[in-house]
């Protein structure tokens, strides 16, 4: 039941993070680095959960760390100036990249082994984090090639990044009791 109302309070808040990154622009960057952190840490929660019934293989494990760590980057990014408009286009498109390639290759692994235990669960958001990774992907490349592009694009995903996760989370504490009870 914990975990049930942290879900709940964890996609509540990455939603009103993202309504507040797209109504103070004055904080954007600082907001979009605190939703990446939370992001992360949402996930590693959750990767300890899946690990205990058998379905998270370590691929979920460094996309949550490497999102905490991107978080604090553009969280501290904020506070450098010119640095972080040079730098946190790369290490964004890097992240992207990266997180995109993992999360494709987490997603099939949770789909097989969610379908060889049968928890009367169907995979939950496994299609969504293969499509959202290939996208991620797609978006890391098209940022290195255009900056310009991965500046605005880049502050356009973390946002509508925050409302889907926040919508995953809540989404996720209708099974957590599932997986819970097959501990």
């Amino acid at each position: 039941m914990k975990k049930k109302i942290l879900y709940l309070i964890m996609g509540a808040f990455m939603i009103f993070i993202g309504i507040l990154t797209l109504t103070v622009h004055d904080l954007t960057l600082v907001l979009c680095g605190i939703g990446v952190l939370l992001y992360g840490v949402g996930s590693i929660v959750n990767w300890i959960s899946m690990r205990r019934c058998g379905a998270a293989g370590i691929f979920g494990l460094i996309v949550a760390c490497l999102s905490v760590v991107f978080g604090i980057f553009i969280f501290i990014g904020d506070n450098l100036g010119e640095f972080a408009l040079r730098y946190v286009i790369l290490v964004f498109s890097i992240y992207l990249m990266g997180s995109g390639v993992l999360d494709v290759i987490g997603a099939v692994m949770y789909r097989k082994a969610m379908t060889s235990v049968d928890l009367g669960v169907q995979a939950p958001g496994s299609i969504p984090s293969m499509v959202g990774g290939a996208v991620m992907v797609a978006i890391g490349v098209l940022a290195i090639l255009f900056p310009i592009f991965g500046l605005f694009v880049g502050g356009l995903v973390i946002v509508v990044g925050m409302f889907v996760i926040g919508a995953r989370f809540i989404w996720m504490a209708r099974t957590v009791d599932v997986l819970e009870a097959s501990d």
